[in-house]
């Protein structure tokens, strides 16, 4: 019988590694360091080695440059959209000014049952022709408008406060700001002739 000792000790490595025990380390020298550069220490390595959070931060933030470039840009866009915001159109007008009636329509409401076309055919003297309205003291804003207001003889008065009411419309009165705008259009149309209006 061979002894076990004797045989384990007589066994090449590999044969000892079958045998259950491990093989003793072979010492190696370790590789010289590459000319120029030294081998980082287990220190200083750790310290050269970055971790993914490091690594997103430094790739997410930008360089003094592109910061430059990135806010030129958002500046850019900026002026751009103002720009664009100044040239728009003013917005429509809205649905009360659009339902608003016209001068012209309040005049064919209220005036043209007796003065179509500028003239009066109550009165034939009266008319709302330039030579009539000069000679009877009301080719100006201010005197037109108190007629308007007012009213006289067989013309009612149309104003707000239109008085005594016998002298007034019974209808819808007229805003101030319209009974100038009739009054204006009535010195306009005199001063046209009367001639036909386009169509809107």
């Amino acid at each position: 019988m061979i002894a076990r000792g004797s045989a384990i000790a007589g066994a090449p490595p590999s044969s000892r590694a079958r045998l259950g025990r491990k093989p003793e380390p072979e010492a190696f020298p370790p590789p010289p360091p590459p000319a120029g550069r030294p081998l980082f220490t287990r220190p200083q390595l750790a310290n050269h080695i970055s971790t993914p959070h490091e690594c997103a931060s430094a790739a997410s933030t930008p360089a003094p440059a592109a910061r430059i470039n990135i806010a030129s840009a958002v500046a850019a866009v900026l002026v751009g959209a103002l720009s664009l915001i100044a040239a728009q159109p003013p917005p429509p007008a809205t649905a009360a000014a659009a339902d608003a009636p016209s001068i012209a329509s309040i005049f064919t409401g209220k005036c043209a049952g007796c003065h179509a076309g500028g003239g009066n055919i109550l009165l034939a003297s009266a008319t709302l022709r330039t030579e009539d309205l000069e000679r009877n003291g009301y080719a100006s804003p201010e005197a037109l408008y108190a007629l308007i207001y007012g009213g006289k003889g067989r013309m009612p008065g149309y104003g707000a406060d239109c008085a005594p009411r016998g002298a007034c419309t019974f209808g819808a009165r007229l805003a101030d700001d319209e009974v100038k705008g009739v009054a204006d259009y009535v010195l306009r149309r005199a001063g046209e002739g009367w001639a036909a209006e386009a169509a809107p």
